[in-house]
């Protein structure tokens, strides 16, 4: 039998241990303890567009319809700004869905 010591584990940053946080209690069903795990990452590290996509669509599953619209706004001018233009392309379509609001299964998709 095997021991696992902790010092040879890879430390996580504050940031991934958020993210995997959020990620089990999502899947746990606690969907508003998800929503304030992502928005503290976003807070941390406030220049990726993948936390602010991340923080969005929680917003969205929530019911908190303004606040994704805002977090998408945020991570497609986050994209733009990196020239990143296949994802800005597909943020920019997630955000037509959001602010139309006639398919929120297509916001599920990211």
């Amino acid at each position: 039998m095997s021991r696992r010591l902790s010092h040879t584990q890879s430390q996580t940053t504050p940031v991934d241990d958020r993210l995997q946080r959020a990620r089990r209690q999502r899947l746990r069903g606690d969907q508003r303890k998800a929503l304030l795990l992502l928005r503290e990452a976003c807070c941390l590290s406030e220049h990726e567009a993948r936390l602010w996509t991340l923080y969005a669509v929680q917003c969205w599953r929530t019911g908190h319809r303004d606040d994704a619209r805002t977090a998408m706004r945020q991570a497609l001018w986050l994209r733009q700004r990196e020239n990143d233009h296949a994802r800005a392309h597909v943020l920019r379509g997630l955000l037509l869905a959001m602010e139309s609001a006639v398919a929120p299964e297509l916001v599920r998709a990211a």
